[in-house]
């Protein structure tokens, strides 16, 4: 995973070198950050599969059997 990571910034750095229209800011920096938001929208999109992932296997959650048990039903 390391070579992959190492290239694909490698090449994303390469690509705003040559059409990034933030000519203020360093391609470094352009390049951290737009690694830094994909890293983000990745832990935001993981942790919402891994809440809906918990809620699909709890056995008490909603139904008929839930309405009997009085569970309350999650937003």
């Amino acid at each position: 995973m390391p070579i992959v990571t190492t290239l694909g910034t490698w090449a994303l750095y390469d690509f705003l070198a040559q059409v990034s229209p933030l000519g203020s800011i360093p391609i470094w920096q352009q390049t951290t950050i737009v690694v830094a938001a994909v890293a983000g929208l990745w832990a935001a999109l993981w942790h919402r599969g891994q809440g809906l992932d918990a809620r699909a296997r709890n056995p008490f959650h909603g139904g008929v059997l839930g309405a009997a048990l009085g569970v309350k039903r999650s937003p």
